[in-house]
């Protein structure tokens, strides 16, 4: 299951919505932490790229 949808359904599903909010939290910050890492690495990737391009 993708994590936004994880947190969607954690989020709307079910009647004890309140017991489940420290997983809601945990999904998301492991999301947020994947796409900051996917983003640093992209970054590093293209100035890499480009100092090698340039000679």
């Amino acid at each position: 299951m993708a994590l936004p949808y994880h947190i969607y359904v954690m989020a709307t599903a079910g009647t004890h919505i309140q017991e489940t909010r420290h997983l809601q939290y945990g999904t998301a910050i492991v999301l947020i932490a994947l796409v900051l890492m996917l983003n640093s690495n992209g970054l590093v990737l293209r100035y890499r790229f480009r100092k090698r391009l340039k000679g």
